[in-house]
């Protein structure tokens, strides 16, 4: 999902140079989305679980202790039916397009909506949108300044060299991933050596790696638009920067569901939303800010709010765990 923000501005660049129309881009782009969801349609199976009502669990396990007694005083030899085989087009058609009957829904639509404002509310999901809203918006902050920079005299970068540009961010992804998915879970598993519930906590203390590192990628990238700096330090800015993503964002999300284990498909429906939203506010004003204040002042107040995130971070490991979700 992240390599989205780099790869596409890339190969946007290279279309546009090569096929002489930038509008090629969204025709490119809307085919791609065309197919992507017929084949979402056509392939992936209808997501469900089923919800025990609370009322019945009480007789299921008096009904569950009394069939045990019943196996222990008659053991009766069977033989286990072997199953007949359902063909393959039967399978994909019934499981694509059809819920079972037998999960049912307790709650009112309504319930559904409440739940999702109710989890904005909570300190675990306000931090975790902030930073993944802030990390996202300040990498497309960079490829907008870019695209003015560079392609503007005395530079006057074609799109493909702008679009090329964007490999920097793709390094810092594919850096910082190891960081946010085997590492932490390598960690939590270390601090749960002699504990039988792990504390999702302890990938927290990964954040402090990002916190240095994607606040002063945007401290570098301001000092080399500022100071006219060659254009590699712009692109290890930005590829610190987008370090963040993969490592400190993915670690917190996963933080977060964790703690809502029970509204695990609620938690990323709400971070992404709001955060694309709030990455849309932040780039809207992105050349009148640069105008008015100028790239350092710019970048240094991008720096600042990042710090403010991962200090609320780091905050997030003295509350107690509770009971979430």
């Amino acid at each position: 999902m992240s390599m989205g923000s780099s790869l596409g501005p890339t190969f946007a660049g290279i279309i546009a140079d090569h096929l002489h129309d930038w509008r090629w881009l969204f025709r490119i782009t809307s085919i791609l989305l065309g197919a992507n969801l017929l084949s979402c349609l056509a392939m992936l199976p209808e997501t469900h679980h089923n919800h025990r009502d609370p009322s019945q669990e009480s007789q299921s396990l008096e009904q569950g202790k009394s069939n045990e007694e019943s196996d222990h005083c008659n053991t009766v030899e069977h033989v286990d039916e072997v199953p007949q085989r359902q063909p393959l087009i039967h399978l994909w058609f019934e499981r694509s397009f059809y819920v079972p009957q037998t999960v049912k829904s307790y709650k009112p639509y309504f319930q559904y909506l409440l739940d999702l404002l109710l989890l904005l509310i909570t300190p675990e999901i306000i931090v975790t949108v902030l930073m993944w809203a802030c990390t996202i918006g300040w990498v497309l902050v960079a490829s907008i300044m870019s695209a003015i920079y560079y392609g503007s005299p005395p530079f006057s970068w074609s799109s493909q060299e702008i679009g090329l540009l964007n490999l920097g961010p793709f390094v810092g992804l594919v850096l910082g991933f190891p960081l946010g998915g085997p590492v932490a879970d390598k960690v939590i598993l270390y601090i749960a050596k002699n504990k039988e519930d792990p504390d999702p906590r302890g990938r927290l203390v990964l954040l402090l790696i990002g916190g240095i590192i994607s606040p002063l990628g945007c401290l570098l990238m301001g000092l080399s638009l500022q100071n006219q700096w060659h254009w590699m330090g712009f692109a290890a800015g930005w590829g610190m920067l987008a370090f963040g993503i993969t490592s400190s964002c993915s670690i917190l999300l996963t933080y977060s569901i964790d703690r809502f284990k029970q509204k695990a498909g609620h938690v990323g429906l709400v971070v992404q939303m709001i955060t694309y939203l709030l990455s849309f506010a932040m780039t809207y004003c992105t050349v009148d800010w640069y105008t008015a204040q100028g790239a350092l002042k710019q970048f240094g107040t991008m720096a600042g709010i990042l710090w403010v995130c991962y200090l609320l971070g780091f905050c997030l490991y003295y509350i107690p765990l509770g009971t979430r979700g």
